[in-house]
C-alpha cells in the first residue's frame, strides 16, 4: 500500500547545524552534490527553462518514445566528468533528437524498428503523412520529459543529503531501472528498511487510475517477456511505497523548473525517520547563503 507523505511541524525540535565537510569532491557533483550546490547550479543562466504555448496533439502525446531518463542520466554523469554541471534542455533535447533519428541498418530486431519509426516525427515523412511541422509539439513534449528528471534528480540528492551526509542512517539510489522495473524514482535503505520514492505531477486522486492504466498497458507490452517484470516480486511488495506530487500550487520553481516543494520534500524524510524510528529531522535552509542542512533534535 502507497504511504502518501504530507507537511509536518515540527515547532518543538532544537535546530543544530549539521557538521559536514565541504571539500571540493563533495560539493559540487552534478550526480551526486547537496541540496544547495544542485539550487546554485539550476540557477545558471544556461540553465534558463520555459514552456511553450504550443498545443500537443493527441497524436505527439501517443508516441512511444523509448529510455528518455536512460538519455538524461546519461547527461547528469557526463555532467558530473566535465565540469560538475547539470545538463541544459537543449542539450537533452539533442541527445534524445540524435538518438531516434540516427540512421540505423534495416533489421527484423524490434527496437532497431521501433526507432526507425520515430524519426518522421523529427524530420517529417511525405508519404506517411507526418509533416515536419510536428517536431515544435515534440520538443514541447520533451520539455516535461526534462522538467520530470531534474524534479527526480533534486528529490534523490535531498534524500542523499538527509540520509548519508547529515544522519549518517542509509544509502540512497537513483538509475533509470527504478522507473522501468521497479515503478519508483528513488531508493533508501534506513536502518534495514526499504524505501521506494516516487514522484509524479498531479492530484493524488488522480494517482491511482494513472498507475491503473499504465500497468494495462505495460502488461500487453510484456507479453512474450513476462519473465522480467516484478509483479509477483515477493522483495518488492515488503518495501513501503511513498509518493511525492508536484503541482502548479505546490512546488517550488528555480529558473524556470518545477522542482518538488520544500516542505514536502521534509515530509518524506520525515515519513522514514518516524518509520525506522529516527528522532530528529532534517530540513534544508529557505535562505540561500544558509547552505548546511539543519538536524532538529527533540527538545526539552
Amino acid at each position: 500500500m502507497a504511504v502518501v507523505a504530507s507537511p509536518t511541524h515540527a515547532d518543538h525540535y532544537l535546530i543544530t547545524p549539521c557538521a559536514m565537510r565541504r571539500t571540493k569532491e563533495n560539493e559540487a557533483l552534478a550526480v551526486d552534490m547537496h541540496e544547495w550546490k544542485f539550487i546554485s547550479r539550476l540557477r545558471d543562466t544556461r540553465l534558463a527553462f520555459t514552456h511553450t504555448d504550443i498545443a500537443v496533439s493527441p497524436e505527439v502525446r501517443m508516441i512511444e518514445f523509448p529510455a528518455w531518463r536512460a538519455l538524461f542520466t546519461s547527461l547528469l554523469l557526463w555532467g558530473h566528468s566535465t565540469g560538475y554541471r547539470l545538463p541544459t534542455f537543449d542539450e537533452f533535447y539533442r541527445r534524445c533528437r540524435e538518438g531516434y533519428t540516427q540512421a540505423t541498418a534495416r533489421s527484423d530486431d524490434s527496437h532497431v524498428r521501433r526507432i526507425n519509426n520515430l524519426r518522421p516525427w523529427f524530420d517529417g515523412d511525405e508519404e506517411r503523412r507526418i509533416e515536419g511541422q510536428y517536431e515544435p509539439q515534440v520538443k514541447e513534449r520533451f520539455r516535461g520529459f526534462y522538467e520530470s528528471g531534474m524534479a527526480e534528480t533534486y528529490l534523490y540528492v535531498c534524500l542523499v543529503d538527509a540520509f548519508e551526509d547529515a544522519l549518517n542512517e542509509g544509502v540512497v539510489f537513483y538509475d533509470t531501472r527504478h522507473d522501468w522495473k521497479l515503478k519508483g524514482d528513488v531508493t533508501a535503505v534506513v536502518r534495514e528498511k526499504v524505501f521506494l520514492v516516487s514522484l509524479f505531477r498531479g492530484a493524488i486522486e488522480d494517482r491511482a487510475a494513472v498507475e491503473a492504466f499504465r500497468d494495462r498497458v505495460e502488461r500487453i507490452r510484456k507479453a512474450n517477456t513476462m519473465n522480467s517484470a516484478h509483479w509477483n516480486n515477493q522483495e518488492l511488495r515488503r518495501w513501503t511505497k511513498l509518493q511525492l506530487g508536484i503541482t502548479d500550487a505546490n512546488c517550488q520553481i528555480v529558473n524556470g523548473v518545477q522542482l518538488p516543494a520544500r516542505d514536502e520534500i521534509h515530509a518524506v524524510i520525515d515519513v522514514i525517520c518516524d518509520t525506522v524510528g529516527i528522532t530528529e529531522r532534517v530540513r534544508f535552509p529557505a535562505v540561500r547563503g544558509q547552505d548546511i542542512p539543519q538536524i532538529l533534535r527533540p527538545g526539552a
